[in-house]
C-alpha cells in the first residue's frame, strides 16, 4: 500500500522535485558555459584567467535567479532552496571542469574535475541562502520585533 509517507524525500520533498526543479536552470546555465568556452576557442584573447571569472559570474547569477524563483516566488523553505541551488552549481561545475580540461589541457586541470563541482555547488548553495535571506529580511525582522512585543 503506497501512502503519502512511503515516498522517500529530503526536507519534506521527494528527490524528483529537486531534480526537476534544478533541471531547467542547469540547462540554461550549461548553455551559457558552453557558449563561453566556444567563444574562447575563436578568440585567442580569452585566456584561462579571463574565461573563469565569466563562468563564476554566470554561476553566481544563476544561483541568485534560482533562489529567487524557488524560494521567493515558489515559497519553499530555505533547506529546499539551498539544495536546489547546490545541485545546479554542482552540475554546472562538472560541465565547466570538463570543458576547461578540453579547452586548455593543463595537467593540473584533472584535479579540477573534483574540486570545481564541489566549490561551485557550495558557492551556489551559499549564494542561494544569502539571496533568500535578503528577500525574506522584512519577514524576519517583523517576527523578531513581534517576539519583543509579546
Amino acid at each position: 500500500m503506497k501512502g503519502k509517507n512511503s515516498e522517500l524525500g529530503v526536507f519534506g520533498k521527494p528527490v524528483r522535485f529537486y531534480v526537476e526543479t534544478a533541471g531547467g536552470p542547469w540547462f540554461y546555465l550549461t548553455l551559457i558555459i558552453v557558449l563561453i568556452y566556444l567563444v574562447s576557442f575563436w578568440l585567442e584573447q580569452l585566456t584561462f584567467s579571463i574565461v573563469i571569472p565569466f563562468i563564476l559570474v554566470a554561476q553566481v547569477l544563476a544561483a541568485v535567479i534560482v533562489a529567487y524563483l524557488v524560494g521567493v516566488r515558489g515559497l519553499h523553505y530555505w533547506p529546499q532552496v539551498v539544495l536546489v541551488c547546490g545541485l545546479v552549481g554542482l552540475a554546472a561545475g562538472i560541465v565547466s571542469a570538463i570543458f576547461s580540461l578540453i579547452r586548455w589541457w593543463y595537467p593540473w586541470l584533472i584535479f579540477n574535475l573534483i574540486t570545481e563541482p564541489v566549490w561551485s555547488g557550495a558557492l551556489a548553495a551559499l549564494v542561494g541562502l544569502l539571496t533568500l535571506g535578503f528577500f525574506r529580511l522584512p519577514q524576519f525582522t517583523r517576527q523578531w520585533r513581534s517576539s519583543f512585543n509579546n
